[in-house]
């Protein structure tokens, strides 16, 4: 089905990047117009054009070759940690290398199995906190992040390798060499929105597909999509995702993202995650994001929304009206699925 739903990007979008298209993605820079390279010809060698660009961002940023830029920390700081916290590698399973990122349901380092090698992502409870009820909470979100990504096997959503139940609960998961999807927004592109496309097409698909599994991810935001090398998008941090047909349950998610119904009673499914897409489409395509940051969202209405031709001229209103589809602050005007409103996009685009 994705290589169908890639393919009518590419018809949809042919025309358009041969003319040209201004693209922004620099938050506080001014629009840039520029030829885009046209995707009939780049799609003989997309994979080589992806990684260019990826490669290009990664060198930016100097990042080994192995390594995922994740708020990174450095050896020493992992080693000064209370030597109790090297409990999680389980009986010398697994090894720590590096700390990747810390959050507020935990942290996560990068790793290896020490019989194999193989490189992996270890998330646990922050060792030096004492605070027994938020260890028995966060040790029950992890419980319930295991659980969910055990239901989960699609090649853009992170891949889980195991729980782990000892004195520190922690699941061990597939370690993605490459970029943060926000890494790639830092600084002023131009060109390949093709790429950028084709990661809002593949993470579409990664929705619709655990939403057909009852699960809502409720955190989609460019700092939970990774990029590896070869351009391919993957899904990560389902630390806040539920199942729809159990309820809300604790609140969660980045509010700048967050569609309105997550901050009220009742139940939301996949349409949700929809609206967060748009506005990870909204800021690729913009550089901004469609409100304030500090609005929340319940006090957002959707006849306030910023237009995208504001901050970028170049896009039609066949985009805007898309995107607000997508944005609307009431569900059941939205798209049907995640991959109904990029397909939108995209041959909006081209108008």
């Amino acid at each position: 089905m994705l290589e169908r739903f890639i393919m009518v990007i590419r018809n949809s979008l042919a025309s358009a990047f041969s003319l040209g298209v201004k693209v922004v993605t620099d938050a506080g820079a001014k629009a840039v117009t520029g030829p885009i390279k046209d995707i009939s010809g780049a799609a003989k060698d997309v994979t080589g054009v992806r990684r260019d660009l990826v490669e290009t961002k990664l060198a930016e940023f100097k990042v080994e070759e192995h390594d995922s830029v994740i708020q990174k920390a450095t050896l020493e700081d992992v080693q000064s940690y209370d030597p109790k916290s090297r409990r999680i590698i389980a009986a010398g399973r697994y090894e720590i290398e590096q700390m990747l990122g810390r959050g507020g349901l935990g942290s996560v380092f990068r790793g290896f199995e020490v019989c194999s090698g193989r490189r992996v992502a270890i998330k646990y409870r922050d060792p030096w906190s004492d605070d027994d009820e938020g260890r028995v909470s966060t040790q029950q979100n992890l419980r319930q992040e295991a659980r969910i990504l055990g239901m989960l096997s699609h090649p853009n959503i992170v891949v889980l390798h195991e729980l782990i139940e000892d004195d520190n609960v922690c699941i061990v998961m597939e370690f993605i060499e490459g970029l943060e999807l926000r890494h790639l927004l830092t600084g002023r592109l131009q060109g390949d929105l093709s790429l950028y496309l084709r990661i809002l097409a593949e993470i579409a698909d990664a929705l619709d597909y655990a939403h057909s599994k009852d699960i809502v991810h409720r955190d989609v935001k460019p700092a939970s999509i990774m990029v590896k090398h070869d351009g391919t998008a993957k899904l990560i941090d389902f630390g806040n995702a539920i199942f729809a047909s159990e309820g809300l349950g604790f609140l969660g998610g980045a509010m700048a993202y967050m569609a309105p119904e997550q901050l009220k009673e009742g139940r939301i499914d996949g349409r949700a995650d929809q609206f967060a897409l748009a506005a990870v489409a909204y800021e690729i395509l913009t550089g901004q994001l469609p409100w304030s940051f500090g609005d929340p969202p319940s006090m957002r209405r959707s006849e306030e929304l910023q237009s995208p031709r504001h901050f970028n001229p170049a896009l039609g209103s066949a985009v805007e009206q898309v995107l607000f589809k997508a944005l609307s602050n009431q569900a059941d005007r939205r798209f049907r699925n995640c991959t109904d409103f990029v397909i939108a996009l995209a041959t909006a685009i081209k108008c």
